[in-house]
């Protein structure tokens, strides 16, 4: 197995994994139930 290959997936992984959490942040902040502002 090359580790190249191993990168690509990982980042590929984390990429989709960065877009689900992006998604369900919109969500929350349409719904407007943020306990505290996202400043970070």
């Amino acid at each position: 197995m090359k580790p190249l290959k191993q990168c690509q997936r990982l980042i590929l992984f984390l990429r989709l994994s960065a877009e689900k959490a992006a998604k369900s942040v919109r969500k929350q902040h349409k719904k407007g139930d943020f306990s505290q502002p996202p400043n970070k």
